[in-house]
């Protein structure tokens, strides 16, 4: 995809990017009738080693919003609930190490809580060894009653460079369309 701009691309999505920056979009997919109710809106994005997920979901009421949020939150975190079934010789489950599991961060102040975990190469949550780690991600949502969306915020740090301060910032740069 041409270097498109990224903050022109999130207006389209209901969702302000302050100080966006030099974004390359990767990728842009919608399924349903955008931005009607049951539509979705993915686009992903990177910047130097930092790539961005970008999840849109319009046509919700207020209620679905935060049952939509709970739902994504959920669907990461079984993702480390209990044992993994693993056919293997020696073992028959795997267990996801605690140092590799999402950990929420409440942040107060009219700021939402994110979640910092890891992701592997692919972007894909889950991963069960340390050496599978590519990315640290800080996720957050940002509810937008008035337009009935909600967008799923993923930022992916290379984990060598991770900087939970930083990420939190960057996170707080996405904000409903006024």
């Amino acid at each position: 995809m041409s270097k498109l701009a990224l903050a022109a691309l999130a207006a389209s999505l209901g969702l302000s990017v302050r100080g966006a920056g030099p974004w390359r979009v990767d990728t842009s997919r919608k399924w349903g009738d955008w931005p009607k109710a049951d539509s979705q809106w993915t686009v992903t994005a990177s910047s130097g080693g930092v790539r961005l997920r970008l999840e849109a979901f319009a046509g919700l009421s207020p209620a679905e919003l935060a049952r939509k949020e709970q739902l994504q939150v959920s669907r990461i975190r079984l993702l480390y609930a209990g044992d993994i079934g693993y056919p293997g010789m020696v073992t028959r489950s795997l267990r996801v190490p605690a140092a590799l599991t999402p950990y929420k961060l409440k942040r107060g102040a009219g700021r939402p809580d994110a979640l910092i975990l890891p992701a592997s190469s692919r972007l894909t949550y889950g991963v069960g060894a340390e050496d599978l780690a590519a990315y640290r991600c800080a996720l957050s949502f940002v509810e937008c009653p008035r337009s009935g969306r909600l967008l799923q915020v993923e930022l992916f740090y290379p984990k060598a460079s991770f900087d939970r301060r930083a990420a939190l910032a960057a996170l707080d740069r996405f904000s409903c369309s006024p």
